[in-house]
């Protein structure tokens, strides 16, 4: 599985420009939206799969990860580096004002915290197992699963929604006036809810 966020950067010149997609992190996918070859000949050696991420903090660009997929090519500079991280970051602040509406699998395993009143929207799945808490009036939906697998605990005017399952396995019970919603929620030693 491809992390948040990914792109396919193409040598332009002396520079570089990432092809990404609004609501994907899967590199075959953007490969063949922007028909860009992928394996032997010219063209194909003059693109690079790549991937943008953070660590801990979504909202801290000084907490991601910068990295090549593959390996880093012959061709690639240090100015191609910053300015892929340059359309990285546009990026990602454009998801982020939007609060991620309409995006695909959003894969945020790494975050170990969110700001309070935080708000993701993902249209797939939504990973965000490396929390241990959510902050107060969280609002978390998934149009698919919501893994929450590290949490271990969750405030009552916390908001969960998942289309698919909900997991919570770090949690034994949940509050009596909890507000999630999802066609099963898998708690702690196998316990299942709905």
């Amino acid at each position: 599985m491809c992390k948040f966020r990914s792109a396919v950067a193409v040598k332009d010149g002396e520079s570089v420009k990432l092809m990404m997609l609004p609501d994907s992190d899967s590199h075959e996918k953007i490969r063949e939206k922007y028909s860009i070859r992928d394996g032997l000949g010219a063209s194909a050696s003059l693109q690079t799969p790549l991937e943008y991420y953070p660590t801990t903090n979504l909202y801290d660009f000084s907490t991601y990860k910068f990295e090549f997929d593959d390996k880093r090519p012959e061709w690639w500079t240090d100015e191609m580096t910053e300015s892929a991280i340059r359309q990285f970051q546009s990026d990602i602040n454009f998801i982020i004002k939007s609060e991620f509406e309409g995006f695909g699998d959003l894969d945020l395993r790494g975050l170990t915290s969110l700001p309070e009143n935080a708000k993701l929207t993902a249209g797939g799945h939504l990973y965000l197992s490396g929390l241990t808490s959510l902050p107060e009036n969280a609002k978390l939906t998934a149009g698919g699963h919501l893994y929450l697998r590290g949490l271990t605990s969750l405030p009552e005017n916390a908001k969960l929604t998942a289309g698919g399952h909900l997991y919570l396995r770090g949690l034994t019970s949940i509050p009596a006036k909890h507000k999630c919603k999802s066609k099963r929620i898998y708690l702690k030693n196998g316990k299942v809810i709905q």
